[in-house]
């Protein structure tokens, strides 16, 4: 049997591959568990600097595994819950890992594997790619990832991709921050070291992650939207060069990036985030 994760590394980049082509890279319980330890193991890899996301065929990842869904049908309320938290898991240590992840979309991401792409740091996206949460279409809510998409985007925008069930091209995706950039077919696959340099972090040797864990009152529990709550961060000094924040700590590592938090004023109320 095939691995369900491939894992290149090419100097100081290490690209993991969603190798399930024939069922054009669908989650199922395997693959998000083996998403969920490798990057583990790549929080503590000082030789590593940079996570790149792709997908195996010409497609990036479809969402989640319909035998799956299925089998959830007859699943007790409690395993629906446990499906759930792990891929909420998932979409956490994307959006909290101290090392920069690069989602490099190569054909279309649907329903879960768009949310897959817009948890990371950059989600940089072929020009023939589709994007969107196809859910409701089939009765489902895209909550999980909700949570990350409202602080990406804004409300307005996010209930519209959220409930909408719509297909955007890429250069749409990125129009309206669920992306990072949409470039044409034959660049897919570029990343310029001199373009890319500057998300590299200078993570300090010993410094803690910030993954979460069993021990961690941010990992995942039933029915908690606390886990999906970026943690604070203290706020720099404004005669501090970039360089030297970046320096400091996994604290101050990667946020806030492109479309990510726009400040307090951007928190939805309610229940969607818990203050820490």
């Amino acid at each position: 049997m095939a691995d369900v994760l491939t894992i290149n590394r090419q100097r100081a980049v290490v690209t993991l591959t969603l190798n399930r082509p024939d069922k054009r890279n669908a989650l199922n319980f395997a693959l998000v568990a083996e998403l969920k330890a490798t990057l583990r193991r790549l929080a503590s890899d000082d030789a590593a600097r940079v996570i790149v996301l792709t997908g195996a065929g010409s497609v990036f990842s479809a969402g989640a595994d319909l035998a799956a869904l299925q089998a959830l049908q007859s699943a007790s309320p409690q395993e629906n819950l446990d499906d759930s938290d792990h891929l909420a898991e998932l979409f956490q240590m994307l959006y909290l890992h101290p090392k920069p992840v690069i989602a490099k979309v190569n054909g279309h991401a649907i329903a879960g594997g768009c949310g897959l792409a817009a948890v990371c740091d950059y989600a940089i996206a072929a020009e023939k790619a589709k994007v969107g949460f196809t859910e409701v279409q089939i009765g489902f809510v895209p909550a999980i990832v909700a949570v990350f998409i409202l602080r990406k985007m804004g409300e307005t925008r996010a209930r519209e991709v959220l409930l909408g069930g719509k297909l955007y091209t890429a250069a749409e995706g990125a129009a309206m921050d669920l992306l990072t950039q949409a470039v044409p077919a034959d660049e897919r696959w570029t990343l310029r070291w001199t373009r890319w340099q500057h998300i590299w972090p200078r993570k300090r040797a010993g410094a803690p992650s910030r993954l979460p864990n069993a021990s961690s009152p941010r990992s995942v529990a039933p029915g908690s939207t606390r886990a999906c709550v970026r943690p604070r961060r203290p706020t720099p000094s404004p005669a501090a060069p970039t360089t030297a924040r970046r320096a400091s700590g996994p604290s101050s590592i990667k946020r806030p990036h492109r479309g990510s938090c726009r400040g307090a004023a951007a928190t939805p109320p309610g229940a969607w985030f818990t203050a820490r």
